[in-house]
């Protein structure tokens, strides 16, 4: 059971098709620019985005993240903090990645309460070309997580070229549009951590069989 609620969870995170079994979704996906700064030093921190896989993301007052979402694709991320050096304890990609999505496996481990989405769905008379998004971190705490605060921005009228990208996952994977916004991104959302609460709870519920 434990690793079929992993999988789910990644599923989710990795492709966003909730919706799928309801049918074709409607309207249309519209590429998500969504940069995440901070005006505080969390040295005691590494941050990553998780997906499919863990990516680690440097992230200081200096170096926000940015992701730039492309349409057609999907694509959502946890945004996770955990404390310096955890990551050694793990000796694979894969028992990192599943370590950082169960609740509680790290000690200390935070993350946002809102998934990072690089594309969102809007109703065809829609006829805007991308969204600008950009989220602030107010604070990390173990009790709150990464609290954020995001507001979309209006656009640029005209880009002499193509946004930099400064901080954002691998080329192949970063721009990844996710969940469907609002309800898309709300059930993917509630599910994945849904999921990783369950998987949380058999861990520690195993832990307990195992000293009893």
């Amino acid at each position: 059971m434990y690793r079929l609620a992993f999988a789910l969870v990644v599923v989710l995170l990795a492709t966003g098709t909730v919706e799928a079994n309801a049918g074709p979704p409607r309207g249309k996906l519209v590429p998500v620019e969504h940069k995440i700064t901070t005006d505080k030093e969390y040295p005691d921190y590494t941050f990553y985005l998780v997906s499919d896989k863990p990516t680690v993301v440097k992230f200081d007052p200096k170096t926000p993240i940015e992701i730039v979402g492309k349409p057609s694709e999907y694509r959502s991320y946890l945004f996770i903090a955990v404390p310096k050096g955890a990551e050694k304890q793990f000796d694979t990609e894969k028992s990192l990645l599943e370590a950082l999505i169960v609740v509680d496996k790290i000690k200390g481990r935070v993350q946002a309460k809102d998934y990072v989405v690089a594309a969102v769905r809007v109703p065809d008379p829609d006829n805007r070309t991308k969204i600008v998004r950009e989220s602030r971190v107010e604070k990390i705490d173990t009790k709150d997580g990464i609290v954020m605060v995001t507001k979309d921005l209006e656009p640029k009228k005209k880009d002499a070229a193509a946004p930099e990208k400064k901080n954002s996952p691998e080329d192949e994977d970063a721009p990844g549009a996710t969940a469907y916004t609002p309800r898309g991104g709300l059930w993917i959302a509630g599910g994945a951590v849904s999921l990783s609460v369950m998987l949380g709870g058999l861990w520690v519920a195993g832990r307990t069989r195992r000293k009893a």
